[in-house]
């Protein structure tokens, strides 16, 4: 699915792509777009923004798995996405070091991947209620790249921090807050 052109709009649901040649969902454009249900089994990337993406993109209770680069790559586009992705060779959802902007996702699962998630960028990601299981590591953050992490599920021995980049840990149930340098 390539969503492009000059502000696409629309609502897409329930389509399952199987071992597509690059990229299961393409954003090349402008748009505005509500998508549910989207499988993507295979590929080089489940979603992925090319340069000259912009507006938003809502995706919820997506299913990307075995990706041979990254489930999601993100750069500056408004997304919301709730889900799994699993089985990515890279990252499960990777932040591109050209990315300026602040990220929020809520309730996504990462799992089986090189890496769940890979911050480059120098905006906050921040993830709540999300769950990391079975990564080789679980969150790489590089540069001044900074990732907020609210309850859910992380293994802190299996996060890479390099730079000046940090993950901080906050929980609801308690009053604590971790920052990892």
């Amino acid at each position: 699915i390539e969503i492009s052109g000059g502000r696409a709009a629309g609502a897409i649901g329930d389509v399952v792509i199987t071992n597509p040649v690059n990229d299961g969902v393409l954003v090349s454009g402008n748009s505005d777009v509500d998508m549910d249900s989207i499988t993507v089994n295979g590929g080089k990337y489940g979603m992925r923004m090319g340069s000259s993406a912009g507006g938003k993109i809502t995706m919820t209770n997506v299913a990307f798995d075995n990706q041979s680069r990254d489930g999601v790559a993100l750069d500056d586009m408004g997304v919301k996405m709730t889900g799994t992705i699993s089985n990515a060779t890279y990252c499960g959802l990777k932040v591109l070091s050209s990315s300026a902007d602040d990220w929020s996702f809520d309730g996504l699962t990462l799992e089986n991947n090189g890496v769940g998630a890979t911050h480059q960028g120098t905006g906050v990601l921040s993830l709540s209620d999300v769950t990391m299981s079975n990564n080789v590591v679980d969150a790489e953050l590089e540069g001044t790249a900074q990732m907020v992490f609210l309850e859910g599920v992380i293994d802190q021995n299996l996060v890479s921090v390099s730079d000046t980049a940090q993950l901080i840990r906050k929980r609801f149930s308690k009053i604590l807050e971790q920052s990892y340098q």
